[in-house]
């Protein structure tokens, strides 16, 4: 009975906040998200796929070699060559904990193929087995200035971020 109230008294003190956020941010956010990338699909000739034009996190190795995040249940990455082509070897899983693989901050603009209904792709690592949902096909743009859609308090928390540093 205690857990319960507690729920309730929880999603209510959430809901009057967003509601705060929205009225002091939500115009802004709406005119922010207005010009954010949507990511766009189109059918592909495979019939259980689907090309994904979308924003990637690029990712770097203590050695150096480049990498997006791939969809899938965990962290899975697709190398990315130097010529800016996605490797023919991948995607494969590495570990959250990983200190080998740490995000740039930069954000590309891919194409990737897609499986629907839960298809994917085996990851190209001897000792891993599950699926994996995308693999990369291009790098459209390197590196985009196209910026991912927020939340209320995604935008709340960076307009109190650039406050601070003003102040």
């Amino acid at each position: 009975m205690l857990i319960g109230a507690s729920v309730g008294a929880g999603y209510i003190v959430y809901s009057l906040n967003t509601r705060r956020l929205m009225a002091r941010y939500g115009e802004e956010l709406r005119v922010y998200n207005s010009g954010a990338f949507t990511p766009l699909v189109e059918a592909s000739p495979h019939q259980h796929f689907d090309y994904v034009t979308r924003l990637a996190a690029e990712m770097i190795s203590r050695k150096g070699q480049r990498a997006i995040s791939v969809m899938t249940v965990g962290l899975a990455i697709h190398h990315i060559n130097q010529d800016g082509t996605f490797s023919a070897k991948g995607p494969y899983f590495v570990s959250w904990r990983s200190s080998n693989w740490q995000f740039t901050g930069r954000t590309h603009l891919v194409k990737v193929l897609r499986g629907q209904g839960g298809r994917g792709f085996k990851p190209d690592h001897s000792k891993q087995r599950g699926n994996i949902h995308e693999r990369g096909i291009a790098v459209i743009e390197y590196p985009t200035t196209k910026y991912y859609a927020l939340t209320i308090r995604q935008f709340a928390e960076r307009q109190a971020a650039s406050r601070s540093l003003i102040e």
